[in-house]
């Protein structure tokens, strides 16, 4: 799933930034949504053309 897979490249980058900036509690809540996402890439079939 395309959507999902950005939405974890994404989590990703934002998480270290936050980190970056001492925000640890945002950096924790990218990180789950990256994980959530992650999870959705795998456990959801490809859509179909």
């Amino acid at each position: 799933m395309a959507v999902a897979a950005h939405i974890a490249s994404q989590s990703e980058d934002l998480k270290r930034l936050a980190r970056k900036h001492q925000l640890a509690t945002l950096a924790y809540l990218l990180d789950m949504a990256r994980l959530e996402a992650e999870t959705a890439c795998r456990t959801q079939a490809p859509a179909e053309t």
